[in-house]
């Protein structure tokens, strides 16, 4: 089973989700700050196992877009009341990319305010912001 680059950025929404209801009920997870992409992600990949392992059945997602991604993602890590701003470099299977981003997260930790810039070598970019608010 092959997914396409649109199908791989869904399921990776669902995965971010997934994560986020996860962290919402598992007060261990949120105490050592484990990220919502780490717990969905790590639960998809051992759910991807099982059925290659018993099934036979081959999953497979599209890697364009993991290194911008991934990228972005180390870059805009924030912690409460500081702006964190870094930078990245990944190579990936012959590709070549860099990100930058900065993160705000109130001192309450409540809002966060966040934006980062990826490109690779390819000509490929992306640029994201955002504003948000935890209930």
């Amino acid at each position: 089973m092959n997914l396409d680059t649109l199908e791989t950025l869904m399921a990776a929404s669902l995965i971010l989700l997934l994560g986020r209801q996860i962290l919402a009920r598992v007060r261990v997870l949120r105490t050592y700050t484990i990220p919502e992409p780490v717990v969905g992600g790590l639960l998809v990949a051992l759910l991807v196992f099982a059925i290659s392992s018993t099934l036979k059945i081959d999953v497979r997602f599209d890697t364009a877009l993991q290194a911008p991604l991934m990228l972005s993602f180390f870059a805009t890590i924030g912690t409460l009341g500081r702006t964190i701003v870094s930078a990245g470099a990944a190579n990936y299977k012959g590709g070549s990319a860099a990100a930058a981003g900065a993160t705000y997260r109130s001192q309450n930790g409540k809002w966060l305010i966040n934006g980062a810039v990826s490109v690779a070598l390819s000509g490929d970019g992306g640029v994201r912001a955002q504003v948000g608010y935890e209930f």
